[in-house]
C-alpha cells in the first residue's frame, strides 16, 4: 500500500535520497555535455549544424526517457532521474547555441544590455542602487541580479558573463526547483509534470522572470494561501519565506 504521505506532500527519506543521486547525476552530465560541446568544431553552433544538434537532441531525451521508464528502478529513482534529463536537455540548448560566445541571447542589445548594466553596478557597489538614476532603488526585482553582481564581483568575473552563466544555472535547477516546490502540494508524478511543462514554455532572454512565472503558483498555494493546512515550524520561517518569494 502506498505510503499516506506521499499523497499530502510530504517527502519521504528513500524519495530525498532519489533527489540526491538525481541531482548528482545531472551535474555529472552537464559537465559532461559542457567538454563534449568544447570539443566540437565552432561551427555547431550555427545552422544548419545547430539544428542537426537540437533534433539530434530532442532524439536522445526521448530514448532516454524511454530507458529509465522501463529500468528497474524504484519509482522515486525514476522521477529523479527524468527530471534530471530534462535539465540537462534545456541546458545543452544554451550551451550549444552559444558556444562561441561569452554573452547571454541577444549579446547587449534590448532589455539585456539593461541586465548587464545592473550586473555591473552590483559588481561594485554593495548598496541597492539604480543602474541610472541616483537615489532611487533598482528598477529590476532586486534579489537575482544583485545575486549575479556580488557573486562575479567575489569570483572576479566579468559582469556580463554572469548573464550567460545565470542561464545555465537557471535550465539546469530550475526542473528540480519546481517539481520539489510542487512536491509540497503534490504527489511526485504530478510534481513531475510541472517540470516537463519547461519543455513548452521558456524564458530564454529573461531567466528571473522564468523562475518568477513558474515558482509563483505553487510559492503563493503553500506558504501564503496555505492550501495544505500544514503547521509551519515557526513563524519567523514562515515570514522567511514569504520575504523570499517577494524578492
Amino acid at each position: 500500500m502506498r505510503d499516506d504521505r506521499s499523497l499530502r506532500g510530504t517527502v519521504t527519506t528513500e524519495e530525498g535520497v532519489s533527489w540526491l543521486i538525481g541531482v548528482a547525476i545531472t551535474l555529472v552530465g552537464f559537465v559532461g555535455l559542457r567538454l563534449l560541446i568544447r570539443s566540437t568544431s565552432p561551427e555547431m553552433a550555427a545552422e544548419p549544424w545547430l539544428i542537426v544538434w537540437l533534433e539530434l537532441a530532442v532524439l536522445i531525451v526521448v530514448a532516454l526517457l524511454l530507458l529509465i521508464w522501463l529500468l528497474r528502478w524504484r519509482e522515486t529513482m525514476k522521477f529523479a532521474a527524468a527530471i534530471g534529463v530534462v535539465g540537462l536537455f534545456l541546458s545543452f540548448i544554451v550551451m550549444a547555441s552559444l558556444r562561441n560566445t561569452p554573452f547571454n541571447l541577444e549579446a547587449l542589445s534590448g532589455d539585456q544590455g539593461f541586465y548587464s548594466a545592473y550586473v555591473t553596478k552590483f559588481a561594485h557597489y554593495r548598496s541597492y542602487v539604480d543602474v541610472v538614476y541616483a537615489d532611487l532603488p533598482a528598477f529590476y526585482p532586486p534579489l537575482f541580479y544583485y545575486l549575479l553582481g556580488r557573486i562575479a564581483a567575489f569570483l572576479a568575473i566579468e559582469p556580463f558573463q554572469m548573464l550567460k552563466l545565470s542561464v545555465l544555472a537557471t535550465t539546469l535547477a530550475l526542473p528540480f526547483v519546481l517539481t520539489l516546490v510542487w512536491r509540497r502540494l503534490v504527489t511526485l508524478p504530478l510534481a513531475t509534470v510541472a517540470a516537463f511543462t519547461l519543455l513548452v514554455e521558456q524564458q530564454w532572454y529573461k531567466p528571473a522572470e522564468w523562475i518568477t512565472m513558474t515558482i509563483f503558483l505553487p510559492w503563493w498555494l503553500y506558504w501564503v494561501e496555505n492550501v495544505t493546512q500544514q503547521r509551519f515550524p515557526s513563524r519567523r520561517r514562515q515570514w522567511l519565506w514569504w520575504l523570499t518569494g517577494g524578492l
